[in-house]
């Protein structure tokens, strides 16, 4: 009984240090895994930090977009007033073209009458003059058979 209490006794040894080894097992590998619950927990701060601020870039990039939108917008509504004012003058620039073409046209045909008037009367001068030539030339001279006349000087 002895030998079987000393048998029982050996093995109830052995297993407690099995359960010795097992418990060190066990608890190395609770370190580990406390290590790793570590190592995650701060790879989780580092990329809740990294979403933090990703947040914040979109939430500037949404911002900058809306202020982006707002300056097209008001950059087409300049643009639209641009061109707005370029047909403006664009049509102000033809009807002054218009009317500087017009007013060349009567000055051109006023200066075209007043050539042919210039003209006329030059061509009435010049037939004058020949007329005139032509009676002159038929006219006596005045030194020929011209009397002379004495006139006698009084005191």
């Amino acid at each position: 009984e002895r030998e079987a209490l000393q048998g029982n006794m050996k093995h109830l040894q052995e297993r407690v240090s099995a359960w010795g080894t097992r418990e060190a097992a066990l608890e190395e590998e609770v370190q580990r895994r406390s290590a790793s619950v570590e190592e995650v927990t701060l790879h989780a701060g580092v990329l809740e930090q990294r979403a933090v601020f990703a947040e914040e870039r979109l939430a500037q990039a949404e911002q900058a977009m809306e202020q982006a939108r707002g300056d097209e917008m008001r950059l087409q509504a300049q643009c639209q007033q641009l061109q707005a004012q370029v047909m403006y003058q664009e049509q102000q620039c033809r009807e002054m073209q218009a009317a500087a073409n017009r007013q060349v046209q009567e000055v051109q045909q006023r200066m075209r009458t007043e050539l042919q008037n210039a003209q006329a009367r030059l061509a009435a001068l010049r037939q004058k003059q020949s007329h005139m030539a032509a009676f002159f030339a038929e006219a006596p001279s005045p030194h020929s058979n011209v009397a002379t006349f004495h006139v006698p000087h009084r005191p």
